[in-house]
């Protein structure tokens, strides 16, 4: 649970974003990951899928039948029509059922939210504030022309010595 809570905790407004990159490290592995807990929970809590079961079937076997069915692909024949003696008659009509798919949600809710991480890590390692370049360029956009100019010069040196640091350890080491 701890991990859900860090996970949701990180999800917040970030600053040096925008729309669509909220909507990829946001929004879309939000929603798959409600997608994937609505699967697992049908899947794994209720019943994932019924089968047809003859009614001389006892719990016992009745329960047995339907983890068959949920493992297993199954194939839809028609009431009135009788089973296919070929088993490739049988294969053309399965039903691929996907027990999967929650997983796959998972991990696509995953992968989107990795660059996002990855971006945050790699700039918080760079030595380069860049939220607060941003926020500074937010907030001169707002002031007078001389003010303006002074926020400019205090971001390009802010850079100039974040990559002269970097190139001299890059040089000598750390």
């Amino acid at each position: 649970m701890f991990f859900l809570d860090a996970f949701l905790k990180g999800l917040h407004k970030q600053g040096d974003d925008d729309s669509i990159d909220r909507l990829n490290y946001y929004w879309t592995p939000m929603l798959l990951v409600i997608f994937a807990l609505t699967l697992s929970a049908k899947q794994y809590v209720g019943q994932p899928i019924q089968c047809w079961i003859p009614a001389q079937f006892t719990g016992a076997w009745e329960q047995y039948s339907e983890n068959y069915c949920f493992v297993q692909n199954t194939y839809f024949i028609s009431p009135d029509k009788y089973l296919p003696d070929a088993e490739v008659d049988r294969e053309s009509a399965e039903i691929g059922y996907y027990q999967w798919v929650p997983f796959i949600l998972g991990l696509q809710a995953i992968l989107f939210y990795l660059p996002s991480l990855f971006w945050r890590l790699m700039n918080f390692n760079s030595g380069v504030a860049l939220k607060k370049m941003l926020f500074g360029a937010k907030k001169a956009d707002r002031v007078d022309e001389k003010a303006r100019h002074e926020a400019a010069k205090a971001t390009g040196a802010h850079l100039y010595e974040s990559l002269t640091l970097q190139s001299r350890f890059a040089k000598y080491g750390r």
